[in-house]
């Protein structure tokens, strides 16, 4: 919850937009992968892709595999579930 409240205007409109938009682009992938990014990063260190900081995590401190953010795959693969899951919960109050 902490990461939702610090997140900046672009990720919140990306989250937000997840629940209305018609289809999932690049650029909102992107986006939700930088706040990914942000939930798994170590304090003082600001690394904005996936793929380098799960190698930042895994070779420098030496993190455990439950541990690492998702891969880019996965990510890529979870968005559009969250999409359609997001359309669902935002129609739920219309008659």
């Amino acid at each position: 919850m902490n990461m939702y409240l610090k997140a900046d205007e672009h990720v919140l409109r990306c989250l937000l937009t997840l629940s209305q938009s018609r289809n999932v682009t690049e650029c909102m992938v992107t986006t939700l992968g930088r706040f990914v990014c942000t939930a798994y990063q170590p304090k003082g260190i600001q690394i904005d892709n996936i793929p380098e900081l799960r190698w930042y995590l895994s070779c420098k401190h030496l993190t455990e595999n439950d541990k690492l953010p998702p891969t880019l795959g996965a990510l890529k693969q979870h968005v559009p579930r969250a999409h359609i899951q997001a359309r669902v919960w935002g129609q739920a109050d219309t008659a």
